[in-house]
Order: structure tokens, then C-alpha cells, then sequence
């Protein structure tokens, strides 16, 4: 579970600095094009299954991936919580 916490928040990162970068400073470069298709796989693995989320909140999917990261983060911090509280009632 973790590591897929941790592949999502890396997702949300690559996906908003490679669309940051496709949409204000390169277009047209066939190098930065075989970069910028590495993002659509990693969003389809991590980001879709809150996709209703964006629809909701009617943002780019720029924004949504930040947002996402923010969400993976809080739900890691709830995971890594209870599994610091278990081990202590365990330790007892």
C-alpha cells in the first residue's frame, strides 16, 4: 500500500512539472514529446481512480495531480499513524 502512496505522490509530481513544461516553455520538440508520453501511463495508473474528483472540482488536470499528491501524503500519514499506534499496543 505504501509504495503505491509513494508511486502516486511521484506521479503527481512528474505529471504537473512535464505539463507545466509542455504547455509554457516547450512545444514541437520531438525529444521532449517522447518525455512528455511517459506521463499518460503514470496517470492512468495513479491518477484516474480519483479522476471524479477533477470533474468536481472543474480543474486542469495540472492542478488535480498537485491535489492529488496532497491526498496521497494524508493518506499515508493516516497509514503510517496507525501502524506507529499498533506497534506500540503491540510493544505493551
Amino acid at each position: 500500500m505504501k509504495k503505491f502512496i509513494i508511486g502516486g505522490t511521484y506521479a503527481g509530481i512528474v505529471i504537473f512539472f512535464i505539463s507545466e513544461l509542455e504547455t509554457y516553455y516547450i512545444s514541437g520538440s520531438s525529444i521532449f514529446d517522447v518525455i512528455a508520453s511517459i506521463q499518460y501511463p503514470v496517470y492512468l495508473i495513479f491518477i484516474v481512480p480519483l479522476f471524479g474528483m477533477n470533474l468536481l472540482l472543474d480543474t486542469s488536470y495540472e492542478m488535480f495531480s498537485l491535489m492529488t499528491i496532497i491526498f496521497y501524503l494524508v493518506v499515508w500519514g493516516i497509514i503510517d499513524y496507525f501502524q506507529k499506534k499498533q506497534v506500540r499496543l503491540h510493544n505493551l
